[in-house]
């Protein structure tokens, strides 16, 4: 539904949270391919902010820095 109404936070947000529960099931592989989801609609925002401060503001926030160190294994 988030993808057909054009809703990336609440897209990467669910993404996020499948990640946390494929986790929770001891389902490494899986978790990690949600939380690259979830990086890869960031990036997309990211890339599509045309001011610099918004895309340091997003950047910046715990909840993207933290989808980063997920995706990479951290």
């Amino acid at each position: 539904m988030a993808e057909a109404i054009g809703n990336p936070p609440q897209l990467w947000k669910t993404h996020t949270a499948l990640g946390r529960l494929h986790a929770d099931l001891r389902q490494p592989e899986t978790a990690r391919r949600a939380w690259e989801a979830a990086r890869a609609v960031i990036e997309r925002v990211r890339t599509g902010l045309r001011h610099e401060r918004l895309r340091a503001s997003l950047e910046r926030a715990p909840e993207v820095r933290r989808v980063y160190e997920l995706a990479a294994g951290a």
